[in-house]
């Protein structure tokens, strides 16, 4: 959805009264359309989701326990001239791989008997379960990978290429963004109701995107990557309003979205059942490009 188109909507939806404020908070976007492909015809290193993975010589393709899925690939280049913000490099690639076979948390489970309760896992660092490479070099030095044989097939996703549109993304309904222009309830119910459309789109589609604000179905997915980065229990920040209204201020200051990738039946993904997978990077990481830095987190209903 483009700035002008998010405007009528806001007008048409009752919500001109707070209209200029929406648009004033609304973040630019990279909008991902997806386009099934024979990936023989896709040119190493161009942007993609699913297939197989094309790294530079020498880089193993990524595993814990066993391979990571591949995600996807983004040539920074051709992101670029639709990067508004310029947030991204404009050369590079980022290539994002996920163990998707049982989740980080039931991997920590691994070699343990059948019977063992997930409760009763060891503790684990969720974020070995994921990783996104950043490579400037040159793609004719690129290697397309064969899929490794360990990995699951249902971890194998159809090859689609990536073309990509600037558009905007709305804040979160329950953020401070939103709260700080105080909507009235009639108002508040319209955000709901235009939510889906701003920050996720139709189905057909799908609601891939890079950088922007995230859809979230359920708990802000930028609070959940702070919590779990600094390993706070849910249930403690609850208890006070006080103290959940600050660490939502610290983690909408600390965190960003890299790339929001959607339930596709084109790309073969379904994240647990019609949910999406959010790739998030703390904002100094992101201006270092330093993306072992970031946080995978899975939102479902």
């Amino acid at each position: 959805m483009t700035e002008a188109e998010l405007r009528s909507l806001l007008h048409r939806r009752g919500l001109a009264r707070i209209a200029d404020d929406l648009v004033r908070l609304a973040a630019p976007t990279v909008r991902v359309f997806l386009q099934p492909v024979d990936e023989a015809d896709h040119p190493i290193g161009a942007s993609k989701v699913g297939g197989r993975a094309d790294l530079p010589a020498g880089v193993a393709w990524p595993e814990w326990h066993e391979p990571m899925a591949f995600i996807a690939q983004f040539d920074l280049a051709a992101v670029a001239a639709h990067d508004r913000e310029v947030a991204l490099s404009t050369r590079g690639r980022l290539s994002i791989f996920y163990e998707t076979d049982s989740e980080p948390l039931y991997s920590a489970g691994w070699g343990l008997p059948e019977e063992t309760e997930p409760a009763d896992f060891p503790e684990v660092d969720e974020s070995l379960g994921w990783c996104v490479l950043y490579h400037e070099g040159n793609p004719a030095t690129f290697i397309r990978r064969d899929v490794p044989p360990e990995l699951n097939e249902r971890a194998r996703f159809p090859p689609c290429a990536a073309r990509f549109a600037a558009e905007v993304t709305l804040p979160d309904l329950n953020g401070p963004e939103i709260a700080s222009l105080r909507p009235t309830e009639t108002e508040r119910l319209a955000l709901i109701e235009i939510d889906a459309d701003v920050n996720r789109g139709d189905w057909e589609t799908g609601g891939h995107h890079l950088l922007g604000y995230p859809y979230n179905l359920g708990e802000q997915t930028l609070v959940q990557c702070e919590l779990a980065a600094r390993r706070i229990p849910y249930e403690w920040m609850a208890a006070d309003p006080a103290r959940k209204r600050r660490i939502e201020r610290e983690a909408a200051d600390r965190w960003r979205l890299l790339v929001q990738v959607d339930s596709s039946d084109d790309a073969g993904m379904d994240w647990a059942g019609g949910g999406l997978l959010h790739v998030c990077i703390g904002r100094e990481a992101l201006r270092a490009r330093d993306f072992s830095r970031v946080w995978i987190n899975l939102q479902f209903l």
